[in-house]
């Protein structure tokens, strides 16, 4: 009755400080190629009409390349509208350098899966409340998971980490699926509750490490089918991971620290530009087993000007593999300039300079609407392009988004109107 109460606490509260409820039609929010942070229109492609610049708790939200989850957010149902979130294969969704919460359902209605994790969730902590969960790709929750009401998790052929406490609560709770749950903290809620709610052949490893997440008291109990040999579960444990440019040198740095590592045999530095597809591009040797903190570091010296994508894949001595967060990083080219000129009409020529085979222009305003967007063929024609953009502009700043045959660049100008 306790947890059950703090659960609904948590949720009320969470319902008071986020944009969560809408007045808006069932709207699909797909994430733009680039990614970028949740709370940002401009990370959003939508369908459907009449809806918010931002998801809302009945949306349905494809993330199709790497969000940040910057705020607290909740996936819930009203009425005939049915919120939920899909990681397509190859995204993330992660949170940014502040703890955040995920909340799906709130206990009323009719249970429905509301997430499907195919590519990497990484968040703080995550409320299931009679709603269900499909994962398929190691993902991790670094605080507490807590499972309530007729709710079901499945993890299929994969991992999932649970670095502080696993929360069980009340109401035919079932943990299933061929992989593996890991337990980093310890289960609230009594051992026969959860040993009942385990369905074979999940391996389940509780380790009861204390943890700075505790919510609940902990039982001191492991589920009967507990793995022994369950740290090999957490091969490294991640301290950071940077990418830097050297603007003097034009290369990228990479640098990773691990407290931890066991059997650990190579790490494989991935690169990708479009945030979905990676190619291998280096190897760094691991440390093997160790308890000390190690760092490591990798050099792109060819790295060509736009948007890059990062991450380290570190492998052990049994060919398994897990993988460290995404960084973004983009490269302006060395010569590329952009100037908005006035025409005197309250319309205004866009000059570009130096950028390459032109693909695309877009121009979004302060709120990260688009304004302007032009990929038409005679973009291409040259490394000078030069548009009259027929539109009465007021006197702000607008960021130009400028797509080449070689990646994207940025630029943020300032008009005025005469």
């Amino acid at each position: 009755m306790q947890f059950t109460f703090r659960l609904r606490k948590c949720v009320s509260v969470l319902l008071l400080f986020c944009p969560f409820l809408s007045v808006y039609a069932q709207c699909t929010y797909t994430s733009v190629a680039g990614g970028g942070n949740w709370s940002d229109p401009a990370t959003w492609t939508i369908t459907g009409s009449g809806c918010s610049t931002t998801p809302s708790s009945t949306s349905t939200v494809i993330i199709d390349s790497h969000v940040i989850l910057d705020q607290n957010f909740a996936v819930l149902s009203a009425g005939s509208r049915h919120g939920s979130i899909t990681i397509n294969t190859g995204a993330s969704l992660q949170e940014s350098s502040t703890a955040q919460t995920l909340i799906f359902g709130d206990g009323t209605g009719s249970q429905r899966q509301r997430l499907e994790a195919n590519g990497l969730l990484n968040v703080s902590n995550v409320v299931f409340d009679k709603s269900d969960a499909l994962f398929t790709v190691h993902s991790t929750i670094k605080c507490n998971l807590t499972v309530n009401n007729q709710s079901t998790i499945t993890i299929a052929g994969t991992q999932l980490t649970v670095e502080g406490n696993y929360n069980f609560i009340n109401g035919n709770i079932a943990s299933a699926g061929n992989g593996k749950l890991l337990i980093v903290g310890c289960v609230t809620g009594s051992n026969g509750f959860l040993n009942s709610s385990i369905i074979a052949p999940l391996i389940v490893c509780v380790l009861n490490q204390p943890t700075t997440c505790g919510t609940g008291t902990c039982n001191g109990d492991v589920p009967l089918n507990n793995d022994q040999n369950c740290m090999l579960m957490m091969p490294v444990d991640w301290l950071s991971f940077t990418t830097t440019y050297n603007e003097e040198k034009k290369y990228v740095v990479l640098q990773w620290e691990t407290a931890s590592e066991e059997n650990n045999a190579y790490f494989m530095i991935e690169y990708s530009e479009d945030g979905i597809n990676f190619t291998s591009i280096g190897q760094v040797m691991g440390a093997g087993s160790s308890t000390e903190k190690h760092t490591y570091s990798y050099m792109d010296s060819k790295p060509s000007y736009g948007t890059h994508y990062y991450r380290i894949r570190q492998v052990d001595d049994t060919n398994i593999s897990s993988y460290s967060k995404v960084n973004t990083i983009r490269i302006f080219a060395d010569n590329a300039s952009l100037h908005m000129v006035s025409n005197g009409n309250g319309s205004y020529a866009l000059q570009i300079y130096g950028a390459g085979n032109i693909k695309q222009i877009q121009v979004f305003d302060l709120l990260g609407r688009i304004i302007y967007s032009d990929q038409s063929q005679a973009l291409a024609e040259s490394s000078y392009v030069e548009k009259s953009i027929p539109l009465a502009f007021s006197s702000a700043v607008y960021t130009v988004s400028v797509v080449t045959d070689k990646g994207a660049f940025f630029r943020k100008v300032a008009v005025w109107n005469e």
